[in-house]
């Protein structure tokens, strides 16, 4: 049940909302909406 935000800055990033871009692209789907589909962990 992390944070976005704290998964953004493990993995290099600085800015939120480009993470969510490049997830949307790659995913088709915000983090936010691919949490909902495959459920929390």
């Amino acid at each position: 049940d992390r944070l976005v935000i704290d998964i953004c800055h493990d993995v290099g990033f600085c800015s939120v909302a480009h993470f969510n871009r490049l997830f949307r692209a790659c995913c088709g789907m915000t983090p936010q909406a691919y949490r909902k589909t495959a459920g929390r962990t």
